[in-house]
């Protein structure tokens, strides 16, 4: 007969009584194995089983990583977790080193059928746990901010966050500058002008109009009233609390369950001066996306040769300039740029009309069929999947890591989990990102599959230059190419074909 290399786990509490002694445990998993087997002991006395931070049990742990053990034998299952979510996570890890689990007194045994199908039953409810505890997080969350306190994530313009008894809490600190914002906006109707002011005055720290947009929209600022609840639950909003007068505070909108709680903070914003901004915000927002831009067509397909970055449009003046996104706005996160990455030497402001021009140029080019083939052939098509298998494995390695820190929760109090709960919070907000750009990139792979053709591409070369709107040049620009890499110190264009 084959001997087994069996690990026996035993543990007892301190405070437990009338409990099996420690030797009794280890003779009774012992004599549940028939033949001649080679049994390794892991004690841990005193040692609660509410969490793995144990001696013994890490030792055994680590040596079934190094295949030692073929069974790890324990006198009941509550001796190696009395956490179920611990418990299968545990189980796991045996399963993946291809250790069975035996629990002596409960007929517990995965090398039968019967043990088994208890796996089943037991992961089902370790999964079910977890999203209670994730549904504890988000109440204990929205409790906290009724209490007025700050859930973390990032500080609000103006505003700072004063620790009191363990707790954050949310101080607007610069209202008169919040105030002169709001009332400029109202009075100039445009952000691009309130931006202009704000900059022309010295305030540099609003440096874009998404950033000076995102700060009007922020009902933080704005003192609560159900003129103001009522608009928030027409965008898509559940509602905590009633109206006070105080600051809101939001939870959730990333998470796709967007909650507006009403707070304890002084805010500084009456609700008719927000709803009057926030109405014409939408006005703006609508009719910019119904008007058609001279310079809108490249911005999708016009990328930088140094660091690989999309230009992006910004003015000066009267004029409008295509500029490498890794050169502008590198203190927000609105442009998803990778702020550990390197600064782009590429400080060009490449005129829009005259790149627009040289690109149609390059595309009458095009218009030779010759002249087509010979620059298809040079160029190689651009994969997504590279970069689209490195976003995913970022997201799921951050998805394991809430799992775990969701896991760890449980066993803290409140107070304690208040930096584990941070941490979750960032790391949510970072895979939102992550299944934005994800999906992003999977639609324009869907795009490319959907399918441009050789000769759909051409007919798109030989009606360019006769199109007059600029959306149907965007859509045809994006169809003839893939990337145009644009030069601006050697005034050079290449290109990719999809």
């Amino acid at each position: 007969m084959i001997k087994l290399r069996i690990a026996i786990y035993t543990r007892k509490s301190v405070s437990k009584e009338n409990s099996e002694s420690i030797n009794t445990q280890i003779s009774l998993c012992k004599n549940y194995f028939k033949g001649s087997n080679k049994f390794e002991v892991f004690v841990d006395e005193g040692f609660s089983g509410g969490n793995t931070n144990r001696p013994a049990f890490k030792k055994m742990m680590n040596m079934l990583k190094l295949e030692k053990f073929d069974i790890v034998a324990t006198y009941k299952i509550d001796r190696i977790s009395r956490n179920i979510v611990d418990f299968v996570g545990i189980y796991e890890n045996l399963k993946k080193n291809n250790v069975k689990l035996v629990s002596i007194t409960e007929g517990f045994d995965t090398t039968t059928v019967m043990g088994e199908m208890m796996m089943f039953i037991l992961s089902a409810f370790a999964n079910m746990e977890r999203e209670n505890i994730r549904e504890r997080v988000k109440d204990n969350m929205i409790a906290l901010a009724k209490k007025g306190c700050f859930t973390g994530g990032f500080v609000p313009f103006g505003c700072i966050v004063e620790e009191k008894e363990g707790k954050s809490y949310l101080k607007i600190s610069d209202e008169k500058l919040i105030q002169l914002i709001f009332s400029k906006y109202l009075e100039l109707k445009s952000l691009y002008s309130t931006q202009k002011y704000l900059l022309n005055n010295g305030f540099d720290s609003l440096s874009t109009r998404s950033s000076l947009g995102r700060l009007l929209r922020n009902p933080i600022y704005c003192k609560s009233d159900e003129k103001v609840s009522e608009y928030f639950i027409k965008k898509g909003y559940h509602i905590v609390g009633s109206a006070n007068k105080k600051g809101y505070m939001t939870y959730g909108k990333t998470a796709n369950y967007p909650t507006l709680i009403v707070g304890k903070h002084k805010a500084c914003i009456d609700p008719d001066t927000f709803l009057k901004v926030n109405m014409l915000l939408d006005e703006n927002k609508e009719t910019a996306t119904k008007k058609e831009s001279k310079v809108y067509w490249l911005t999708e397909v016009l990328y930088c040769p140094y660091c690989g970055s999309k230009y992006v449009l910004t003015n000066s003046g009267r004029n409008t300039y295509y500029v490498c996104q890794n050169r502008l706005n590198r203190n927000s996160n609105e442009l998803g740029i990778d702020k550990n990455k390197k600064k782009c030497k590429n400080s060009r402001y490449v005129n829009a009309e005259f790149i627009e021009k040289k690109v149609c140029l390059l595309i009458a080019e095009l218009e030779d069929y010759s002249t087509y083939e010979s620059f298809k052939n040079k160029v190689k098509k651009d994969n997504k999947d590279d970069e689209i298998e490195i976003l995913t494995n970022t997201f799921n390695s951050n998805k394991k890591a809430i799992d775990n820190l969701v896991d760890k929760l449980m066993l803290l109090s409140n107070e304690a989990a208040t930096p584990l709960t941070k941490k979750i919070e960032e790391l949510t907000l970072k895979n939102t990102e992550l299944e934005s750009k994800i999906y992003e990139l999977r639609s324009i792979q869907l795009d490319n599959i959907n399918e441009i053709d050789e000769k759909e591409i051409v007919n798109s070369i030989r009606n360019f230059n006769k199109l007059k709107s600029n959306k149907e040049k965007r859509e045809n620009a994006r169809k003839i190419f893939k990337k145009i890499i644009y030069n601006p110190y050697e005034d050079s264009i290449d290109m990719q074909l999809p």
